[in-house]
């Protein structure tokens, strides 16, 4: 995939370089639009940040446990 077909979360974020008012507004917006949203989704939001996007950082803490800890960081013994 071309580079320029990619995005990026940050893209869809209001972006506070463009003044605190600007900002309020894009802010504003967001929530407009997910004040029907119900609470099931914002769980299931929840729970994927949690699980999907932080991985990597619950690896790097459990692999610091004495009994756990793999030198190597490809270890195939848990």
């Amino acid at each position: 995939m071309p580079v320029e077909k990619c995005w990026q979360a940050i893209e869809f974020h209001p972006n506070p370089s463009q003044g605190p008012e600007q900002f309020k507004e894009e802010v504003r917006a967001i929530r407009q639009r997910v004040l029907g949203l119900s609470d099931e989704y914002f769980v299931m939001f929840v729970g994927n940040m949690l699980t999907e996007d932080a991985l990597p950082t619950y690896q790097t803490a459990i692999n610091t446990f004495d009994g756990v800890h793999d030198q190597t960081g490809s270890s195939p013994c848990p």
